[in-house]
């Protein structure tokens, strides 16, 4: 520090818990134990303080719940608290690290964590560092508060000291501040601490958690690598899949090489007879005979080997690409809950990578090496003795014996191989994923371990397969082959004058020849099953489960789509001077403003009742007959002169689909047309916005007796939901955490599908629309981001539908512009893996700039701004309020001042409705849900 140079000293070991939760693949034990020894007492005293008793007693096995990596089946705040469980279970002696650790939880269960967990005595001899959103309340209980703007410390000191500031004053928002202020309205901290206190004390004897028999039921969920053999009806899929002509093509092509090469060493035999009985017989005949028949076959052999080119290629091309669309649209519950990352990966890529480069040399490597063997013994037997045939019997049932005992251990062998490689890639995405954790804790030499322990039986799997039960079975198929060709030498001896030098030369020729091929002909052999495990392996992922129809017959009238229309098409458009915003198409009226003024539809709509307003668009689906809508061809004008990707979205609309928005104008039908025909922003393309009736004026919804649950879980964690939400409305949907508030919003997503009851959008039920197109009428901002490896610009529009300026104009309204400009490529800035270079709250900002991009008229977010700092979320609040003033808004939200703002509020507590209603009703209701977390919140 003398030399002015940054110093920096911390423990080895520190318990941290990141703002994304690190969830290894194992149970909920495992992951809060994380290596340590198990420690009951301790244990019990862990998970209580993290507030998961309640949500141990829902899962199937208590903590032996197999969660899978990144705790799938888990909610957000589930997953946070098991993190927040490990950091209070382990002992190490450095401080701990919590980052955002109230963000994913409701304010009850923040408050339970603070008393118990981070003031609790768990860790009350260790120093705690947190980082945390403004909240006065709680900072009350800290010793000391840094607040840091710009990547510099700006404040720091005790939390009056530091809450008196300007700086802490401009963290928070105008309604939190209004709530500090009036500390009349705070319910004392102390009263508050007490009343936990006794409930600790009373609760704690019953915390201790042990395994039931409920655990083997757990383990079940996960389920394991089975040794799904090849069977014959998939190998005929395969063979379908390849083409049964090129298979058939092949075997007969090939078999005629085998016999034609036989006939090649039949002439060499009668030249050498025929040399033995005249030692001046002409070779001119024999030698042409022996290249006629060896062009031949090398001819037959080329033909075969192209034809078991083309059954192969397809066979690799077909499978990845059906085992991939088939996982894509496998059901979360059903499939990703059940089958760990490190599985997948290996079986799309292993698998898959052996597939491609070795199923033709293997598979019918072996295939030659059958022909190749039973066409050369049938013709020494054809020329021996039949004594010598009654003779090999014996030793030939001796060769298959071995063969099928080496057999019968080699495949549960090459399964071990490939399990235990898929353990090693869990293990690897696991470590590389989560590195910062690992090291904190300092768990970097016990996954060491456990990584080499999973490479070491890999590597055992592999050595035994290939090298040891190889050697087993070579030896001893080579020693009966061995003895086999002697004993036939031994009886061509005996009768050499009848079988001549040349057929004895030929036959011991053959028998020596296949000797030699033991060993390579047993590693094609070999080979061949690793390739017909492989297509097992991948087979049963073109088998998985798969979600309802993404698309129906009818849903055309239910898709929005963004069509791309090249200025040179637009050229043909003219606008008539006047209101109406009437467009003129090669002379023809083909466009004009909806009554309302906000939309354009096909000329003549907004005479018929077609306008954009709630009043005079609406179409009662359910009832609305469709030839009432128009000929389909009502936009055939405009799609003839577009090209063909774009003519094929346009072709899809009808006369109650409306132009919204041409560029980035949008609201004003006069506006529109003048920017299509005018060309005001000077575009080389207009990017035109076409929406369905369905939905156009926000959505009304309709929950009616709603069931649904998890697959493999008996429990509904939906039960009996019916809810109204008129159109337009902003609905916040709080609870504790794991209450199915995210299930709710999957539910309307139909990632979840009902086991009763549905949902119905504008009088349509869900189920009766392709999820795919009910999804593209959907938003939706989750509570983990979703981010991808690429460009900002791809991660926010990667359909390429919108312009650049469209993309700008969102990041603006969520207040991410001077964080672009900020980048040297601007939009096209690569954001690293899941977003690892940007901020938890710039990811999620990303994530709700790209559904202001594309302006769904229901938009879901799920605890979409939990770690945005109060005075940006006020912000992007308004943005929101005003982006989405026509959409209706369901949101959940643990940040009860959010709650404050919308217009109605479902309370949800097990899985049913608590209480419904107004806000303003709600928050004034004593004794109801709303209010009571307000004032554990200090916010009432």
């Amino acid at each position: 520090s003398h030399t002015g140079s940054p110093l920096l000293r911390r423990p080895r070991t520190v318990a941290y818990c990141p703002q994304v939760p690190h969830i290894a693949e194992g149970s909920v034990r495992e992951n809060i134990l994380f290596g340590k020894e198990f420690d009951e007492e301790r244990y019990a005293e862990a998970v209580f303080a993290a507030s998961l008793n309640s949500d141990l007693k829902l899962l199937t096995g208590g903590d032996q719940t197999m969660i899978g990596a990144r705790g799938i089946c888990l909610s957000g705040g589930q997953k946070a608290r098991v993190g927040m469980a490990r950091a209070a279970y382990s002992r190490c002696t450095g401080p701990v690290l919590l980052d955002d650790p109230f963000g994913a939880v409701d304010a009850p269960t923040a408050e339970f964590l603070l008393d118990n967990l981070l003031l609790g005595h768990l860790l009350a001899d260790r120093t705690r560092v947190v980082i945390m959103q403004p909240d006065g309340e709680r900072l009350q209980h800290f010793d000391r508060i840094l607040i840091l703007e710009g990547g510099q410390i700006v404040e720091q000191g005790a939390p009056e000291k530091v809450m008196s500031t300007k700086a802490y004053q401009r963290l928070l928002s105008s309604q939190a501040v209004r709530f500090e202020e009036d500390a009349a309205f705070a319910p004392s901290p102390t009263a508050g601490r007490k009343r936990r206190g006794r409930q600790r004390n009373s609760e704690r004897n019953q915390a201790k958690v042990k395994e039931t028999a409920e655990s083997i039921h757990a383990m079940a969920a996960r389920e394991d690598e089975a040794e799904g053999r090849p069977t014959w009806d998939m190998l005929k899929q395969y063979i379908a899949i390849g083409r049964w002509r090129n298979l058939i093509c092949f075997v007969l092509i090939f078999s005629t090489q085998i016999v034609l090469y036989l006939v090649c060493d039949m002439v060499l035999v009668a030249w050498t007879n025929s040399m033995g009985w005249n030692a001046y017989v002409r070779d001119r005949p024999f030698l042409l005979g022996y290249l006629f028949w060896l062009g031949i076959a090398t001819m037959t052999w080329f033909i075969a080997w192209n034809f078991g080119t083309w059954f192969t290629l397809r066979i690799s091309d077909n499978t990845h690409s059906a085992a991939l669309h088939r996982i894509l649209r496998a059901p979360i519950d059903e499939f990703f809950d059940k089958h760990p990352v490190g599985r997948i990966m290996n079986r799309l890529h292993s698998d898959v990578n052996m597939v491609d480069l070795n199923l033709f040399t293997r598979f019918f490597g072996s295939f030659a090496t059958i022909v190749q063997t039973i066409v050369p013994v049938m013709y020494v037997h054809s020329i021996m003795p039949w004594f010598l045939t009654l003779a090999a019997c014996p030793l030939y049932y001796l060769i298959a014996s071995v063969v099928s005992r080496a057999w019968l251990t080699l495949v549960p062998l090459m399964y071990c191989i490939f399990s235990t490689r898929s353990h090693v890639a869990a293990r690897v995405g696991d470590i590389t994923s989560n590195n910062v954790v690992i090291r904190a804790f300092g768990e970097n030499d016990r996954l060491s371990v456990e990584f080499s322990d999973a490479f070491n039986d890999s590597l055992k799997c592999f050595l035994m397969a290939t090298r040891t039960l190889k050697r087993w079975l070579v030896n001893r198929v080579s020693f009966l082959w061995s003895f086999y060709t002697t004993t036939t030498f031994l009886i061509a001896l005996l009768n050499a004058k009848t079988l001549g030098a040349g057929t004895i030369g030929l036959c011991m020729t053959n028998l020596i020849i296949l000797e030699t091929l033991v060993e390579p002909n047993i590693e094609n052999s070999t080979g061949a099953l690793f390739e017909l495990i492989a297509l097992a392996r991948i087979h049963e992922y073109m088998s998985v489960p798969q979600e309802r129809a993404m698309r129906r017959n009818d849903d055309a009238r239910y898709r929005s789509f963004v069509v791309k229309v090249p200025r040179a098409v637009v050229r043909s458009f003219s606008l008539v001077p006047g209101p109406t915003a009437t467009i003129l198409l090669n002379g023809v009226p083909f466009l004009e403003a909806s009554k309302d003024g906000t939309c354009l539809v096909p000329a003549g709509s907004a005479k018929n009742g077609g306008s954009g307003s709630a009043t005079n668009v609406r179409l009662d689906i359910e009832k609305r007959n469709p030839a009432a809508s128009g000929p389909p061809t009502v936009w055939s004008p405009l799609v003839a002169m577009l090209p063909e990707e774009q003519a094929e979205r346009l072709a899809m609309a009808d006369r109650w689909h409306r132009i919204v928005s041409v560029g980035t104008t949008s609201g004003s039908a006069l506006d529109m047309a003048e920017e299509l025909c005018r060309n005001k922003s000077g575009e080389e393309e207009v990017l035109i916005d076409v929406q369905t009736g369905w939905l156009a004026d926000g959505a009304l919804v309709e929950i009616q007796n709603l069931r649904a649950g998890y697959s493999g879980y008996a429990r509904d964690v939906l039960q009996n939901i019916t809810l109204t939400f008129e159109k337009k409305t902003k609905v916040a949907v709080a609870g504790t955490t794991g209450c199915g508030k995210s299930s709710l919003l999957l539910v309307m997503l139909r990632v979840l599908e009902p086991r009763a009851g549905r949902v119905l959008l504008d009088g349509v039920d869900t189920q009766h629309v392709g999820v795919a197109t009910l999804r593209r009428a959907i938003g939706l901002v989750p509570q983990d981001p979703v981010l991808f490896s690429g460009t900002l610009r791809h991660n926010l529009d990667p359909f390429n539908l919108f312009t650049d300026a469209a993309i700008n104009q969102a990041l603006d309204l969520v207040h991410l512009t001077h964080l672009v400009q900020s980048f040297p490529m601007g939009l096209y800035h690569v954001i690293a893996d899941e977003g690892g270079n940007l901020s938890f709250g710039q990811r999620q900002l990303v994530c709700l700039a790209r559904m202001v991009l594309r302006r769904p008229k229901l938009l879901l977010l799920d605890e979409a701004t939990s770690a945005i700092d109060p005075s940006t979320q006020e912000l992007v609040q308004t943005t929101l309020d005003e982006a989405f003033a026509e959409a209706t808004v369901m949101a959940v939200a643990h940040r009860l001042e959010t709650v404050l703002k919308y217009d109605y509020a479902v309370v949800l507590d097990q899985g049913v409705v608590a209480e419904e209603g107004s806000v303003a009703f709600l928050k004034e209701k004593k004794g109801g849900r709303l209010r009571t977390m307000l004032e554990t919140k200090g916010e009432w």
